[in-house]
C-alpha cells in the first residue's frame, strides 16, 4: 500500500495493531469466512466506537465462525467492545497458528519491491 514506507510507519494500520494471527484453514473455509466477511461489510452498520452493530472485532468474529473456527467468543461477548481479547481468545482456541509481527512484514515487503527496482 502506497501510504507505507517503513516498517517504523506509525500509520501502518491505524489503530496501531502491529500483529496479526494467521489460521490454517481449508479452503471452504477461507470461501465462507470471505463470504460473510463480503456480507458486513456490505449490509451491516460499522461503528469503532459504538457497541451497537459491527465493529472491526465482531466483524473477525462473525466471519471465522461462519467459517467453523472456533473463536471462543460468543455472539455478544467480550469482543464487541475490546477486540484485542478477541485475538487472545482466538490464539487460545486456535493454538497452532502463527503470530506475525505487522511491521517485519511491511519491511519484508519494501525489500521485496526495493530488489525488483
Amino acid at each position: 500500500n502506497s501510504q507505507l514506507t517503513s516498517a517504523n510507519d506509525e500509520i501502518a494500520n491505524g489503530y496501531n495493531y502491529t500483529m496479526g494471527y494467521e489460521l490454517s484453514t481449508t479452503p471452504d473455509q477461507d470461501k465462507a469466512i470471505a463470504s460473510e466477511f463480503k456480507n458486513i461489510s456490505k449490509n451491516t452498520s460499522y461503528s469503532l466506537t459504538s457497541l451497537d452493530g459491527e465493529n472491526c472485532a465482531t466483524t473477525v468474529n462473525s466471519s471465522l465462525k461462519k467459517g467453523e473456527v472456533i473463536t471462543g467468543c460468543g455472539e455478544n461477548g467480550i469482543a464487541k467492545a475490546i477486540p484485542s481479547m478477541l485475538m487472545n481468545s482466538i490464539k487460545e482456541n486456535n493454538p497452532n497458528g502463527t503470530l506475525h509481527d505487522a511491521k517485519t512484514v511491511i519491511d519484508q515487503k519494501l525489500e521485496e519491491e526495493t530488489k525488483k527496482k
